[in-house]
Protein backbone atom coordinates (compact mmCIF):
# COMPACT_ATOMS: atom_id res chain seq x y z
CA UNK A 1 0.00 0.00 0.00
CA UNK A 2 2.89 2.78 0.83
CA UNK A 3 5.02 1.78 -2.19
CA UNK A 4 1.26 2.11 -4.64
CA UNK A 5 0.64 5.60 -2.34
CA UNK A 6 4.17 6.93 -2.80
CA UNK A 7 3.77 5.96 -6.80
CA UNK A 8 1.12 7.93 -7.00
CA UNK A 9 2.60 10.84 -5.32
CA UNK A 10 5.87 10.65 -7.48
CA UNK A 11 3.64 10.65 -10.66
CA UNK A 12 1.93 14.12 -9.55
CA UNK A 13 5.47 15.60 -8.62
CA UNK A 14 7.03 15.00 -12.33
CA UNK A 15 3.25 15.21 -14.08
CA UNK A 16 3.65 18.88 -14.58
CA UNK A 17 6.27 21.25 -15.31
CA UNK A 18 6.29 24.00 -12.72
CA UNK A 19 5.18 27.45 -14.47
CA UNK A 20 4.91 29.36 -11.13
CA UNK A 21 6.82 29.05 -7.62
CA UNK A 22 3.38 27.63 -6.09
CA UNK A 23 3.44 24.69 -8.74
CA UNK A 24 7.23 24.24 -7.75
CA UNK A 25 5.60 24.28 -3.90
CA UNK A 26 3.72 21.61 -4.68
CA UNK A 27 5.78 19.69 -6.89
CA UNK A 28 8.29 19.46 -3.76
CA UNK A 29 5.90 18.97 -1.72
CA UNK A 30 4.52 15.77 -3.50
CA UNK A 31 8.09 14.35 -4.00
CA UNK A 32 8.78 14.79 -0.33
CA UNK A 33 5.51 12.49 0.46
CA UNK A 34 6.13 9.99 -2.04
CA UNK A 35 9.31 9.41 -0.71
CA UNK A 36 8.39 10.06 3.38
CA UNK A 37 5.86 7.09 2.21
CA UNK A 38 8.11 4.57 0.30
CA UNK A 39 10.91 4.98 3.61
CA UNK A 40 7.92 4.90 5.91
CA UNK A 41 6.51 1.43 4.04
CA UNK A 42 9.80 0.06 3.95
CA UNK A 43 10.97 0.65 7.37
CA UNK A 44 7.53 -0.81 9.08
CA UNK A 45 8.34 -3.57 7.13
CA UNK A 46 11.75 -3.93 8.67
CA UNK A 47 10.63 -3.08 12.23
CA UNK A 48 7.63 -5.41 12.27
CA UNK A 49 10.04 -8.56 11.61
CA UNK A 50 12.13 -7.29 14.60
CA UNK A 51 10.03 -6.17 17.39
CA UNK A 52 8.50 -10.37 16.33
CA UNK A 53 11.65 -11.24 17.26
CA UNK A 54 12.05 -9.27 20.40
CA UNK A 55 8.27 -10.10 21.58
CA UNK A 56 9.01 -13.94 21.11
CA UNK A 57 12.70 -13.69 23.15
CA UNK A 58 11.77 -14.77 26.33
CA UNK A 59 14.86 -15.00 27.70
CA UNK A 60 15.77 -11.10 27.59
CA UNK A 61 14.50 -8.84 30.13
CA UNK A 62 13.62 -5.53 29.41
CA UNK A 63 16.84 -3.13 29.95
CA UNK A 64 18.88 -5.80 30.98
CA UNK A 65 20.42 -6.72 27.64
CA UNK A 66 23.95 -5.67 27.13
CA UNK A 67 25.64 -6.07 23.53
CA UNK A 68 29.24 -6.91 23.24
CA UNK A 69 32.09 -5.56 21.11
CA UNK A 70 32.53 -2.01 20.04
CA UNK A 71 29.98 -2.18 17.58
CA UNK A 72 27.51 -3.30 20.51
CA UNK A 73 29.05 -0.44 22.76
CA UNK A 74 28.13 1.84 19.96
CA UNK A 75 24.44 1.07 19.87
CA UNK A 76 23.89 0.96 23.67
CA UNK A 77 24.72 4.28 23.66
CA UNK A 78 22.80 5.20 20.64
CA UNK A 79 19.97 3.43 22.41
CA UNK A 80 20.40 5.76 25.71
CA UNK A 81 20.71 8.60 23.56
CA UNK A 82 17.73 8.05 21.89
CA UNK A 83 15.63 6.91 24.98
CA UNK A 84 16.41 10.57 26.43
CA UNK A 85 15.63 12.09 22.82
CA UNK A 86 12.32 10.61 22.99
CA UNK A 87 11.65 11.28 26.89
CA UNK A 88 12.44 14.58 26.10
CA UNK A 89 10.22 15.45 23.05
CA UNK A 90 7.26 13.78 24.82
CA UNK A 91 7.60 16.27 27.74
CA UNK A 92 8.03 18.80 25.10
CA UNK A 93 4.67 17.57 23.42
CA UNK A 94 2.85 17.74 27.24
CA UNK A 95 3.97 21.07 27.93
CA UNK A 96 2.60 21.80 24.35
CA UNK A 97 -0.43 20.03 24.60
CA UNK A 98 -0.99 21.95 28.07
CA UNK A 99 -0.97 25.27 26.66
CA UNK A 100 -3.05 24.97 23.65
CA UNK A 101 -3.92 28.24 23.42
CA UNK A 102 -0.62 29.60 23.04
CA UNK A 103 0.48 27.18 20.44
CA UNK A 104 -2.68 28.28 18.67
CA UNK A 105 -2.02 32.02 19.06
CA UNK A 106 1.14 31.44 17.78
CA UNK A 107 0.33 29.38 15.01
CA UNK A 108 -1.64 32.39 13.60
CA UNK A 109 0.70 34.81 14.04
CA UNK A 110 3.07 32.75 11.87
CA UNK A 111 0.21 32.10 9.50
CA UNK A 112 -0.25 35.85 9.34
CA UNK A 113 3.17 36.64 8.91
CA UNK A 114 3.84 34.22 6.23
CA UNK A 115 0.68 35.68 4.73
CA UNK A 116 1.82 39.06 4.51
CA UNK A 117 5.62 38.04 3.50
CA UNK A 118 4.47 35.78 0.61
Amino acid sequence: MGIALGAGFGVCAYSVHPRHHREAFNQQFALTIAISVILSASMRSRSARRSLVCCCDQNQEEGTHKHRGPLGKFFDAFNRYWERSTNGFVRWSHAVIRKGALVMVLLVLFGLGAFFLW
